[in-house]
């Protein structure tokens, strides 16, 4: 526990603490709040305590690797490009859906942080209060993926359309070998392969 005192306040490089609060994030967002948490530097013990809090409480808990933050991706583009109506990328997919799982372990995990850690988090239990997935938005996501593809399995009518493309492909190769292979291009093509 470090006990941040008058004395301490008066000569503390806000700067170096904020690079130290960066360097134990692990996300993008992370850093970011970290760079901007301090910038309205606390003129009193009780505010500087207030911001330091949650960290405080995190190094009790053994550190940045005690938290189960896992790679999240920057949501607002995002969101922004599913309101103006456009779809989004496989990629773009996965990396909501990984966003989601990362906010599921640490909704799991403050829900039971008390009982599992015996160290009382007032501060990251208020930070957390409001971190919630919705169900609905969950069920879509959980084992929507398998591997980097998108489940077959759970979109049913995605496997469909993939039998149809290919379905078409094969087709369209067979119309294409049958036409290089006809005796009219014989003598107009120089290699004969599809």
């Amino acid at each position: 526990d470090v006990d941040v005192d008058a004395r301490t306040l008066e000569v503390l490089e806000w700067g170096t603490l904020q690079q130290a609060l960066v360097e134990r994030c692990v996300t993008y967002r992370g850093q970011g709040l970290g760079l901007r948490c301090l910038d309205d530097a606390a003129s009193t013990q009780k505010e500087a305590e207030e911001l330091y809090g949650p960290v405080g409480e995190v190094m009790r808990l053994g550190g940045g690797a005690a938290v189960p933050l896992h790679s999240m991706v920057y949501m607002d583009p995002i969101i922004q490009q599913v309101r103006d109506r456009f779809p989004l990328e496989k990629e773009q997919l996965a990396s909501v859906g990984e966003s989601i799982e990362a906010i599921v372990s640490v909704e799991e995990w403050l829900g039971d942080i008390k009982k599992k850690t015996g160290v009382d988090t007032p501060y990251l239990l208020d930070i957390g209060k409001n971190v919630r997935v919705h169900p609905e938005l969950k069920e879509v996501f959980d084992g929507a993926f398998e591997g980097e593809e998108l489940s077959k399995t759970k979109f049913p009518q995605l496997a469909r359309l993939q039998k149809k493309i290919e379905g078409a492909e094969k087709g369209i190769r067979g119309q294409m070998e049958k036409l290089v292979n006809s005796q009219e291009m014989e003598s107009m093509l120089e290699h004969k392969s599809v």
